[in-house]
């Protein structure tokens, strides 16, 4: 595990790194080469291209997931195994999206053979069940200031219970963010993600005065978070921060700052609330707040808490907590929160969860994932260095993210054909990726599991190795 000191010189010297990147031109790939490298590529996933043509008819912009898809059309995924996935044609790719982290042991885990078997023969209505139970106390002993949980199915769902709880608790109503943090598509904290500066870019739907109950701070901008709280202190009902940074650190956030959020709300009595939905159960055992040193009231909980299924989960304070009671007493006096959903701790869910925490604690995976990321790290940096490109790669634990465009700090219209260059430059480059068999999340962020191996490293290094080549010098 990390210090704070190294964490923080992380930090730094992915904004040194970042601001020399901005001053390069835009690596942009010859389209002609492009496409000689893709004939085969296209030759070999012609059965998903036609389930996309297909899928046009039923979904919006032909599929379901955002993150995962590369234009000009989706790979459609049959199965799993370790590190690798398998298409419906039944090649085969090196995959570092991991369910979007979720999958911190790898698809079809031995640890979770018994679970399998359980549900295969076992029959599961939706009522109460010792797994729920079981997972609860797991997540506390991992935990300890989870003293009480809630279970929902998604990290959006769970973000919105979290809000309105610490809204009930405080009798206020604003929320405060860091521009950029993503925490679900729910409002209001739908303001100004992905990209600090796109504002109300995304807000369509959400009515002006629930859209201005959310305020933002920058990153690391310690001036503009004290005067936000200072100003309107007493409306603010909680902070929410995710860690290591917004987009699992592509805005990476020093521990100083993210203490001085935790101090200031202590000081003004405003709810602290750690996202951790990524970040939960890897980056450490205790999650990122164990990491960071820090008590969050409140702790959001998803991806590896479900071992890849549907699983979210509210945590903190038992008094807290306890505002999700039922109990109609309560919430005439204002002092409940009426939450539901038919799959909440469904048994499906919680069996994984649980499996997939017993797995942790039996074998203790972090060292190993540090060390892999970190190794990756390194070879990526090596191979940039020596190829006299200033692309580089930084970690937090076991996530990865690789820069071979530099964002600017905050999106401005003025720059919008700037910020399309560099958005066509990073979908050429997870295009590419894809065609030498390796998936990633929007092309620039990677998840390892203990799956991943040596030999998957040498063929991420090797794909990277021919993108370079491609790639005009002067």
């Amino acid at each position: 595990m990390r210090t704070l000191n190294s964490i923080n010189q992380n930090v730094e010297d992915a904004y040194v790194k970042r601001e020399a990147l901005l001053k390069m031109p835009i690596s942009v790939l010859p389209e002609q080469k492009l496409a000689d490298q893709y004939v085969g590529y296209f030759e070999r996933t012609g059965e998903s291209k036609s389930l996309f043509e297909k899928a046009k008819r039923y979904f919006p912009d032909g599929i379901q997931h955002h993150n995962t898809y590369v234009s000009p059309y989706p790979i459609f995924i049959k199965g799993g195994c370790g590190s690798k996935v398998f298409d419906v044609e039944g090649n085969t790719y090196l995959d570092f999206t991991m369910g979007a982290g979720a999958q911190l042991f790898g698809y079809a885990s031995e640890h979770y053979e018994q679970v399998w078997q359980t549900l295969a023969t076992d029959r599961f209505p939706l009522f109460h069940h010792p797994e729920e139970l079981e997972l609860a106390e797991k997540v506390n002993a991992f935990m300890p200031l989870v003293e009480s949980i809630k279970f929902f199915q998604s990290g959006t769902e769970a973000v919105k219970a979290a809000i309105r709880l610490a809204r009930a608790y405080q009798k206020r109503d604003l929320v405060v963010k860091i521009s950029g943090s993503y925490h679900g598509w729910m409002s209001p904290t739908i303001r100004d993600i992905r990209q600090p500066g796109v504002g109300d870019l995304y807000m369509s739907g959400v009515p002006k005065a629930e859209a201005n109950l959310c305020l933002t701070v920058p990153a690391n901008d310690l001036s503009a978070l004290q005067k936000t709280i200072r100003k309107r202190s007493r409306k603010i009902a909680a902070v929410i921060v995710e860690l290591p940074g917004p987009e699992s650190g592509r805005i990476p956030i020093y521990s100083d700052f993210v203490h001085e959020i935790q101090r200031l709300c202590r000081k003004h009595k405003i709810l602290f609330i750690l996202d951790e939905v990524v970040t939960g159960f890897r980056l450490a055992k205790g999650g990122a707040q164990a990491v960071y040193d820090l008590q969050p009231d409140l702790t959001i909980l998803g991806k590896v808490l479900g071992g890849g299924t549907s699983l979210s989960a509210v945590g903190g304070h038992r008094d807290l907590i306890q505002y999700f009671s039922r109990d109609v007493t309560q919430t005439v006096r204002g002092r409940a929160v009426f939450v539901g959903g038919t799959m909440a701790a469904n048994r499906v869910s919680t069996m994984m969860g649980l499996a997939t925490l017993q797995a942790i604690e039996e074998n203790d995976p972090y060292n190993t994932l540090d060390q892999k990321a970190q190794k990756m790290v390194d070879r990526l940096n090596s191979l940039f260095d020596s190829a006299g490109f200033p692309f580089f790669a930084y970690n937090f634990g076991s996530i990865v993210q690789i820069e071979l465009v530099a964002w600017p700090t905050k999106f401005s219209w003025s720059r919008i054909f700037d910020f399309q260059k560099r958005l066509s430059s990073v979908h050429q480059h997870q295009l590419f990726l894809q065609s030498q068999g390796i998936l990633s999340l929007s092309g620039t962020r990677f998840f390892l599991s203990t799956a991943h191996t040596d030999e998957d490293l040498n063929h991420l290094i090797n794909a990277y190795r021919k993108l370079l080549e491609l790639i005009p010098t002067k």
